[in-house]
């Protein structure tokens, strides 16, 4: 982590870091999970990131406390994802859990909420997310049953390195 402060005050001395952007959701994360539509076929979740997926979501779902975390934890890895991802165009889901950002860090980047009850889904999908939203994704809401609460669901496309393909529909 430390190293990657450096990284950041580097990018900001040479005015490469773009400022007029609302940091949302920025955090250090430690995997937690991962859960496979195919069982063993298919890319590994430390390929996910390398393999081309046609999309990604980005869920945050924060638990009533601590405890409740390894409960949501429990659920979702040993049923709602299995039966969520079966027949889906997602491969597969990877958790993680935050951990704080070090006391370093950029000025403009607030501390990491939910440290001891959140956890982040990424939902790696074979299908553009805008063809296959409604059908399987629509209610990704209803996996916080409980003593759990939805933060943020979002799907993202993935954008072509080194070229402006997409920047028209930023907000």
């Amino acid at each position: 982590m430390k190293w990657t402060v450096g990284i950041n005050k580097r990018l900001n001395q040479d005015a490469r870091v773009h400022h007029a952007r609302t940091h949302v959701f920025t955090s250090f994360q430690d995997h937690e999970a991962t859960v496979y539509r195919d069982g063993a076929a298919g890319p590994r979740d430390f390929h996910a990131l390398d393999h081309p997926y046609a999309g990604l979501i980005l869920q945050v779902i924060d638990a009533d406390g601590p405890e409740g975390r390894a409960e949501l934890l429990d659920r979702l890895r040993t049923r709602e994802l299995p039966r969520r991802l079966s027949g889906s165009p997602a491969a597969m889901v990877t958790a993680f859990r935050p951990t704080p950002l070090p006391g370093d860090r950029m000025t403009y980047v607030k501390q990491v909420e939910g440290v001891d009850t959140r956890l982040t889904l990424l939902w790696f999908l074979e299908q553009d997310p805008r063809t296959c939203w409604p059908e399987h994704f629509a209610d990704l809401d209803s996996l916080a049953s409980g003593t759990a609460r939805v933060e943020l669901v979002a799907p993202f496309i993935p954008t072509v390195p080194g070229t402006d393909r997409y920047v028209d529909e930023l907000r």
